[in-house]
Parts: C-alpha cells; structure tokens; sequence
C-alpha cells in the first residue's frame, strides 16, 4: 500500500475516532455501518445522505483513485 493510501486511512481514522485495521477491516468485509455509527452523529447524517444518493455514490466509486484505494485495501492483485 503507498504512502498516500496510508495516510488517507489514517486520516480517516482519526477523524472517525477509530483505527486503521477497523476500516481496512470494514472495506473488506463491505461492512462500514460500525464505522458510521462511530461518527458524530451531524457528520453520520451527511455521509447516510450522500450514500443514499445513487447517482453521487457511483461518481465517486468510480473515480481512479477509490479504485485504486479500493483495490488496495482488498488486497487485489490484479492492479
């Protein structure tokens, strides 16, 4: 994993309150629901709303760089 996808884990991290395995761990199972339920309760809110929104949910899965994060962070060889 490169240094910028570390660093975007951490940072996620800490702003979530929890730890970097805990989020790899939520991205592999496809399981982020312990996560947002850690959040405070406003940036929870705004992040079930973005994720309802169909349309701005797949711009974003498929930009290269959650690809490649995703890729990453799933441990898929063929990137």
């Amino acid at each position: 994993m490169s240094n910028n996808q570390e660093n975007l884990i951490n940072s996620a991290a800490k702003r979530l309150g929890t730890t970097p395995d805990a989020i790899k761990s939520a991205v592999q199972s496809g399981s982020v629901d312990n996560l947002i339920s850690s959040m405070p309760p406003e940036e929870s809110e705004k992040l079930k709303k973005f994720l309802s929104n169909k349309e701005a949910t797949e711009k974003l899965l498929k930009s290269p760089q959650v690809q490649e994060l995703m890729n990453k962070l799933m441990g898929n060889k063929n990137e």
